[in-house]
């Protein structure tokens, strides 16, 4: 099954995938391996325009959040 989610806010649209996409850049860029996420929350805020993140890695705890 594939599927899409787009949030449409004050003529914005932002997708799961970009949201996932931003997410993981971040992420490398702060010397996070992908395959050591165990558990990964994204939490879209339209009005902000910010997206807050939690991470339950192997070796960490993280949280943080990046403007979309």
């Amino acid at each position: 099954m594939n599927s899409k989610i787009c949030i449409q806010h004050d003529g914005q649209d932002v997708t799961d995938k970009e949201l996932l996409g931003k997410f993981k850049e971040l992420w490398k860029q702060s010397g996070g391996k992908i395959k050591e996420i165990k558990k990964l929350n994204l939490y879209f805020v339209p009005s902000s325009k910010k997206c807050y993140w939690t991470v339950n890695a192997t070796t960490r705890e993280e949280s943080g959040e990046f403007e979309v």
